[in-house]
């Protein structure tokens, strides 16, 4: 094939990918806005007299009825994997081992991703201003913070979800990532809904704040990954500072170091919060 005839077919491929990564960013745009919507719906109706009040009052006296010791403590344990030093800890660790491995412009995106995202979680529950169940029925001390949102439902989400992109990515498509991604997912599916049904479970917040965690959370996980579009495009990232192009990862020695500290930090911000935020004693 000659020059002359390889250039129309090469560009014909350079207008597909940048077709396909404006209905990505589309896509991702128009999930953002259902979630968004669906939210606000949630944040309207959750009025001290509403209907969606009286259901989240008849599903906590569920949850109630359904406790046992056992359950108790094992939804405690999934509830201090949300905790803001615990998710702090597992997100500042995956920002400084994407940039060991030379992912720079990855680290930048979970850096910004969970720090705006904890911004909005709070400016959410300000704007919304509920009130959190009755203190008597939570197991754990109640937060001083609102109740809708539920951060711990938001923010889980959003981490969970940014890894379970990076796992697609980090081969570049290759069906080895693809096959990591998938069960990344599905396990990502099942400790973020285990996370968030134990806020409810625990009687700190509301069933219907969980669920607007989650579509709150989804809607800027949606911008998110809408944005990274073009940084999965390879060449196509221009747009970049040279700053957060890749670079080449860190020597052996140095990732096993990194790797271990990192470890060390996460086990040591659970332990903390589990002795700052213990079970009620008398429950």
């Amino acid at each position: 094939m000659t020059p002359d005839q390889a250039t129309p077919d090469r560009r014909d491929r350079l207008r597909r990918r940048v077709r396909s990564r404006r209905a990505g960013v589309a896509a991702a745009l128009a999930v953002a806005a259902a979630l968004l919507a669906f939210f606000i719906l949630l944040a309207v109706a959750s009025g001290p007299d509403s209907a969606l009040s009286a259901w989240d009052r008849r599903v906590l006296d569920a949850f109630i009825a359904w406790r046992t010791s056992g359950r108790s403590q094992f939804f405690w344990v999934m509830t201090l994997l949300g905790n803001v030093a615990v998710l702090a800890a597992l997100s500042v660790s995956a920002v400084v081992l994407l940039v060991v491995w030379g992912k720079r412009a990855r680290a930048v995106l979970v850096a910004v991703g969970m720090s705006i995202g904890w911004v909005i979680s709070e400016a959410a529950k300000l704007s919304v201003g509920r009130l959190r169940p009755p203190a008597a029925d939570a197991l754990i001390a109640l937060p001083g913070s609102a109740s809708m949102p539920s951060g711990h439902a938001f923010n889980t989400l959003v981490f969970l979800g940014l890894l379970v992109y990076l796992v697609f990515r980090w081969r570049n498509g290759r069906v080895a990532a693809g096959v990591a991604g998938v069960a990344a997912l599905a396990a990502a599916v099942v400790v973020a809904g285990l996370i968030g049904v134990s806020r409810a479970y625990l009687g700190v917040h509301w069933l219907s704040d969980v669920l607007g965690g989650w579509s709150l959370g989804g809607a800027w996980l949606a911008v998110l990954l809408g944005a990274a579009v073009p940084l999965a495009g390879g060449r196509g990232r221009q747009w970049l500072p040279a700053l957060l192009s890749a670079r080449p990862p860190a020597r052996k020695g140095v990732k096993v170091a990194v790797v271990v500290a990192v470890v060390i930090l996460c086990v040591a911000a659970y332990i903390l919060t589990a002795q700052a935020d213990p079970l009620l004693a008398d429950l």
